[in-house]
């Protein structure tokens, strides 16, 4: 399908031989993903490697069809963990960018608060990118518990390599009034830009991003069709006390424009609510549509020194005592 799914290679006993999961970010670069090209793989002998081991080909026909490919390169990136997050008391999912060989019974990845290693390391997925940590003792609530994952580990084709990261981590929490803030707000982009916002969680507590609700109010709240509501439907995104989280459609289209090399965290959103040039309210809203925080714009706002407003977010000033202030 053209939005992504499984492709799986087999032997004739159907054992798997080469898999991968593939959507549209694999092409990095959002006019060949409409249609016409095809995705290619850079390095053939690292094929443990996923989406950052594909990219639109540069064919001129579009596609390099029995022939090698003209993306090609032996690059050989090392593994890094891409997401990390706690789904209960018991369990602990970890990510990486490309397929992995790691023991189960593995004592590289420990918890602080005197939990030490890991009981039990299993896959979560066919491909064995995602990993479940199984902690000695079940994890409390109110506490930030860091992860230390230090060690050899192996990819797919037996490479081995070296990983030494520390991670916060805690049970999430729902979130109450005000505990994630609207930070920032773009509500009128560059040409050929998206527009964004980022969130703030300015609370002490972990909170799941699928909790959360964005939605935008244009004329006559709250009665549709003025009013668009958007779930943050994204797997393993916990929201850490005093996270950035940068929300958009297409992060791409934003990074063109303001190099968010730095952004630690961004979550790309299949649709985003729309917000006016000119007015508008920004709301987000917890799983049963309670507002947290709010945000009502005109573009009167901008300074009025400003020779053009285009591509200018509105940025909050003040995260404490009252955000709204």
């Amino acid at each position: 399908t053209n939005s992504g799914q499984d492709i799986m290679l087999s032997d004739n006993n159907g054992e798997l031989i080469h898999g991968l999961s593939y959507d549209k970010s694999w092409y990095h670069d959002e006019e060949r993903s409409e249609g016409g090209w095809s995705m290619e793989m850079i390095n053939p002998y690292n094929p443990c490697l996923t989406n950052e081991n594909w990219f639109a080909s540069s064919h001129v026909k579009g596609g390099s069809p029995g022939g090698k490919n003209t993306v090609y390169d032996e690059v050989f990136p090392p593994p890094n963990i891409i997401k990390c997050c706690v789904l209960d008391s018991l369990r602990i999912n970890i990510m990486f960018n490309q397929s992995m060989n790691i023991d189960p019974e593995s004592k590289i990845f420990k918890l602080d608060h005197g939990l030490g290693a890991m009981k039990e390391v299993l896959p979560d997925d066919q491909y064995h990118t995602s990993f479940i940590l199984f902690p000695s003792s079940p994890l409390l609530n109110n506490i930030i518990y860091t992860l230390d994952c230090q060690g050899e580990l192996m990819n797919c084709i037996g490479n081995s390599f070296y990983i030494s990261e520390n991670i916060s981590i805690g049970l999430p929490e729902m979130p109450a009034y005000n505990d994630i803030i609207i930070n920032e707000v773009l509500f009128n982009p560059f040409p050929g830009g998206e527009d964004y916002v980022e969130i703030y969680n300015r609370s002490e507590k972990p909170i799941l991003a699928s909790n959360l609700i964005l939605a935008s109010v244009r004329e006559n709240p709250p009665s549709p069709p003025d009013t668009s509501f958007i779930q943050l439907n994204s797997l393993c995104n916990v929201i850490m006390p005093g996270e950035y989280v940068l929300l958009s459609k297409v992060f791409n289209k934003i990074d063109n424009y303001y190099d968010c090399s730095s952004t630690e965290k961004y979550i790309e959103m299949g649709s985003f609510p729309s917000y006016s040039n000119e007015k508008g309210t920004v709301l987000l809203l917890d799983g049963a549509h309670t507002v947290i925080d709010e945000f009502s714009y005109h573009e009167d706002m901008q300074h009025p020194l400003l020779n053009h407003i285009e591509g200018v977010s509105f940025c909050l000033l003040y995260t404490s005592p009252s955000p709204r202030d």
